[in-house]
């Protein structure tokens, strides 16, 4: 089982940013980290999940799980390629494939080592991270939803939820309970911005880049920001 929380202390030494589904966009990506500046050797980069399926380029997304600056949580995504993988194709290939992981059965197939040994990666991701800032609190991140609790009780029991469910960011107002971090951030559902839902201060960050380019980034710590502070990339750019 994959480890429940993941908390990461204070960066004393550069930034903290979130970054929204990827789905194998690793161009989008690092034309994105060149406009922000980022600097591996003292920024840090969060992750929604979902780095694969759909776009062009999965793999690259994928060994950005070896960088030392970058930390992912597990996505519906990830989660359809262990369940696949881990049945060596016998259980949830078929969901998975009608879902854009036919590359991924193609390097199953063709026994690339690299394919799993990053797969052992993804096995390993957290399914919520915990960032204290110095700035603004703590942030936590999951791909789908927040917890009701950033317990590991709570975790375990709201797994899927926070991993495949898309109530929270449609749930009527003044339905929804404050959680015991100062805000998250999510992905997993696309939009046309990003959607903030005040009552509960959760961000959802997935603007679809594997289908019309656009791709968004939180600055979550560092320098003087009292809220987050976006960047956006767009492919027209």
């Amino acid at each position: 089982m994959n480890n429940l929380i993941k908390t990461f202390a204070p960066n004393t030494h550069g930034r903290d940013f979130v970054v929204g589904d990827l789905h194998g966009c690793i161009d989008h990506f690092e034309r994105l980290l060149d406009k922000i500046g980022f600097e591996p050797e003292k920024d840090r980069m969060f992750s929604v999940g979902d780095l694969v399926d759909r776009g062009p380029n999965s793999m690259a997304c994928l060994r950005l799980l070896k960088e030392p600056w970058f930390y992912a949580v597990l996505g519906n995504h990830e989660d359809m390629m262990l369940d696949a993988v881990s049945s060596n194709l016998k259980n949830g290939v078929d969901q998975w494939i009608m879902n854009g992981g036919d590359w991924g059965v193609e390097q199953f197939e063709d026994g690339n080592p690299e394919f799993f040994e990053l797969v052992d990666l993804v096995d390993e991701l957290p399914i919520t991270i915990l960032v204290q800032t110095k700035e603004l609190g703590t942030i936590g991140i999951s791909h789908a939803e927040p917890p009701t609790e950033w317990t590991e009780e709570c975790i375990e029991r709201e797994l899927m939820h926070l991993i495949w469910s898309r109530k929270k960011i449609d749930a009527p107002d003044g339905s929804l309970i404050k959680s015991d971090v100062d805000f998250s951030v999510h992905g997993h559902t696309i939009g046309e911005r990003i959607t903030v839902r005040d009552e509960i201060k959760a961000f959802w960050i997935d603007l679809g880049c594997y289908v019309n380019d656009r791709l968004c980034i939180l600055q979550i710590s560092g320098g003087n920001i009292t809220w987050p502070k976006e960047f956006l990339w767009y492919g027209a750019e």
